[in-house]
C-alpha cells in the first residue's frame, strides 16, 4: 500500500506541504440510510481513565469507539461512535450494548503498556455470563511518529469516498453535554489535521487497516449526500438519540 504523502502526490497529483490540512471536506461522503446489509466492527482507542490520570481532565485524550458498518462497494459506513472521557465501566458498557444490538464481526481494542481494560471486561464478561471477543491492537503510547503514519493511511478511505458518514451523530456525552460527534469530528479533527488538539477520531479510524474487514459481494446501493451542511435542530432527520441515555 502506498501511504500518506506518497499516497497523495502520486494518486492526486497534490504533493502535501508542511502545515497544510492533510484531509478536504469536499472528500467527504454521507448517507441518508444504511444498507440493509451490512457486517459490523468495533474500533477502540481507551485512552486513559479519567480516575486514575494524574493529568488535569481537560488535558487528557479522549476515549473513542467507532461502530462501521461494511457494505457493498467495499464502503464503510459509520454506524456509531463514541468520543468522552469516561471510566473503564463506561467503556465495558459501551461495548457491550453494541454486541447486544449487532452481529459484531471483530473488536479491535487498543492496547498498550500495563493497561489493565482486558483483564476488567473477561472479569466482567465471567461475572455477567455476556461474552465476545476481543482483538487487540498493539500501539507504543507516545510514539508520535508511528501515530502519524496511522493517520496518513486514511489518504487512502477519504479522497475514493470509502468511508461515509452519517449527516449528524447527537450523543449525549459524560465531558461536553449533548453534541454533533460529526460536527466534532469534521470541525474538530478531520479539516484540521494536523494541527489538531485532539486526533483521537482520525487515529481510531485508522486503525481499520490493522483488522481484517469482509464487505457483502455486489455494488453499493444507496443514496448518498455528498455536500457537508452542519443540521439544524429543527430537521426532522437529525438524530437526537443520547448514548448515555441508553446504558
Amino acid at each position: 500500500k502506498k501511504q500518506g504523502n506518497v499516497y497523495w502526490a502520486q494518486n492526486l497529483q497534490t504533493p502535501l506541504q508542511h502545515g497544510s490540512a492533510t484531509f478536504k471536506v469536499e472528500w467527504l461522503k454521507f448517507y441518508v440510510n444504511l444498507p440493509e446489509e451490512m457486517y459490523y466492527y468495533i474500533l477502540s482507542d481507551p485512552a486513559s481513565n479519567p480516575a486514575y490520570s494524574t493529568l488535569n481532565v481537560r488535558k487528557l485524550d479522549y476515549s473513542v469507539m467507532v461502530l462501521l458498518g461494511a457494505g457493498k462497494g467495499r464502503k464503510l459506513y459509520l454506524v456509531d461512535l463514541l468520543r468522552d472521557k469516561i471510566s473503564l465501566k463506561d467503556k465495558w458498557e459501551q461495548l457491550k450494548l453494541w454486541h447486544k444490538r449487532y452481529p459484531i464481526m471483530t473488536t479491535g481494542y487498543e492496547e498498550f503498556g500495563n493497561q489493565k481494560d482486558r483483564e476488567y471486561f473477561d472479569e466482567k464478561m465471567r461475572e455477567e455470563g455476556f461474552y465476545f471477543h476481543i482483538t487487540p491492537i498493539k500501539y507504543k503510547r507516545g510514539d508520535g511518529e508511528e501515530k502519524s503514519q496511522r493517520i496518513n493511511i486514511l489518504t487512502e478511505y477519504f479522497p475514493e469516498g470509502k468511508i461515509v458518514l452519517p449527516k449528524s451523530l447527537m450523543r449525549l456525552t459524560k465531558d461536553r453535554g449533548v453534541t454533533d460527534l460529526i460536527a466534532e469530528f469534521i470541525d474538530d479533527e478531520y479539516s484540521k489535521y494536523p494541527m489538531t488538539d485532539h486526533d483521537d477520531m482520525l487515529d481510531t479510524l485508522s486503525r481499520v487497516a490493522d483488522i481484517d474487514i469482509i464487505y457483502p459481494d455486489g455494488d453499493e446501493e444507496i443514496e448518498e449526500v455528498e455536500e457537508y451542511q452542519k443540521p439544524s435542530p429543527l430537521d426532522d432527520e437529525t438524530d437526537w438519540q443520547c448514548m448515555w441515555g441508553d446504558l
